[in-house]
């Protein structure tokens, strides 16, 4: 048994393309940035991937750079000849699920933490000392 199937989460590196391919079907486009550790002691490195989803939702259309994307699909290669008849071939991944999973708030690093909820001032016993407590 064999399987093609791919998942990725990542930040879009720029905003969704959607166009409509003869046959009348809608077809959106992207890329996606993933991080792997870098060489010891150095910044993640980045790869990119190329997204296509057929009959895209209407979030998907609506993703824009910097969005968090969960992305399932498979691997699919392509090879053809340029103009000047030497052989190239590309990557892709077709998507058959694409879930826009957040935006970074603004001003925020596209992977910081959400920030923490602040604690609730302390507002002491409710109508009077602790002694009153049941507890």
């Amino acid at each position: 048994m064999t399987s093609n199937r791919i998942t990725l989460l990542g930040r879009l590196g720029r905003d969704v393309e959607t166009r409509v391919i003869p046959n009348g079907e809608s077809i959106a486009s992207f890329t996606l940035a993933t991080d792997r550790p870098g060489p010891a002691g150095s910044a993640p490195v980045a790869d990119w991937h190329r997204v296509h989803q057929f009959d895209p939702s209407p979030t998907v259309q609506a993703a824009s750079k910097g969005d968090l994307v969960f992305v399932e699909g498979r691997m699919q290669y392509r090879e053809w000849e340029d103009r000047e008849g030497r052989a190239q071939w590309t990557a892709e991944v077709r998507a058959w699920q694409v879930l826009v999973l957040g935006r970074p708030q603004r001003g925020d690093a596209p992977d910081a933490p959400p920030a923490a909820p602040s604690a609730p001032a302390d507002l002491g016993p409710a109508g009077g000392e602790e002694d009153d407590l049941p507890f």
